[in-house]
């Protein structure tokens, strides 16, 4: 039984498929923080959804495709052994993903169509093709704050814009981005080895693991400054929802320091992307038993 757990919790985590449930968390995470029934008939959660289910596997599979015999990791292994669940589970998605799309509003199309954009540029998916084309994720300093933007936004502000107020846009964002920021720098690190090996320029390479993890915590820091300033000053969370973010930023300062460590990918999933589902079921007990 725990052995078959472990080969389901695998495919998850390799396969990226895993991701789609931290998209999920964030998605419910600002519906608690709005109104929970709007999230259960809004069609841009569901192709958010589908999307993800889309795109990250798509990604994980491509570059594990790419990628030499001799810098494949056991992820890229696992995708690759798993392609034909993995491709039907892309096309699926696929199909769901332009089906929502199709039932969107021109409001709707102006909202997403510049971040469409951006994140073709961000892959840049011919390069999967023909090797030395560019892409933004080369940029240093990109990467990091390109993927914390971009599920802000559509974890945020694209699914929710008709019921969020700008004041409530702004500061939900800001805090969303600081906390992306703050566990999205870790997996610079856990790739450490292998962006040196293939030349890649990252933070990670850049300032050394140690600077980085600081830089990390720093960047954790602010996110619980944010969520004070939405407390204190907009009043746009109440003080145990304020407790909860804090206590979260406490979790994962504590799973950011064990980096110093080695650990695998299923130790990155869990503790730290899986901090966005810990992070959501504390705001749920907050607002369901003690709200």
């Amino acid at each position: 039984m725990i052995n078959r757990l472990k080969k389901i919790a695998a495919f998850f985590v390799y396969s990226n498929i895993y991701v789609v449930f931290v998209v999920a968390s964030l998605l419910i995470q600002t519906s608690l923080l709005v109104d929970g029934a709007y999230f259960w008939h809004n069609e841009k959660v569901l192709f958010v959804l589908c999307a993800s289910l889309f795109l990250y596997p798509l990604h994980r599979l491509l570059g594990a495709l790419k990628l030499p015999n001799e810098f494949k990791q056991e992820r890229h292994e696992y995708t690759e052994k798993h392609q034909k669940l993995v491709l039907l589970i892309i096309a699926l998605s696929g199909l769901m993903s332009v089906y929502y799309a199709l039932r969107f509003s021109i409001n709707d199309w102006l909202m997403l169509m510049p971040m469409m954009i951006v994140s073709l540029g961000y892959v840049n998916p011919l390069r999967y093709f023909k090797q030395n084309l560019p892409a933004l994720r080369d940029a240093l300093y990109f990467k990091t704050i390109f993927v914390a933007a971009v599920v802000s936004f559509v974890t945020l502000v694209f699914p929710f814009y008709e019921v969020l107020e700008m004041s409530e846009i702004t500061t939900f964002f800001a805090s969303r981005f600081l906390f992306l920021i703050a566990l999205t720098l870790p997996f610079d690190i856990r790739d450490m080895w292998l962006d040196k090996k293939t030349g890649v320029r990252t933070l990670a390479t850049e300032f050394g693991k140690d600077k980085l993890i600081k830089i990390s915590l720093f960047v954790n820091v602010l996110f619980s400054l944010s969520v004070f300033i939405q407390y204190y000053f907009f009043s746009h969370i109440s003080l145990l929802v304020f407790v909860t973010f804090v206590i979260s930023e406490i979790l994962s300062s504590i799973f950011i320091r064990k980096l110093s460590g080695v650990k695998s990918d299923l130790w990155y999933a869990f503790a730290i992307e899986g901090m966005f589902v810990y992070q959501t079921l504390m705001l749920a007990f907050v607002v369901y038993f003690l709200g």
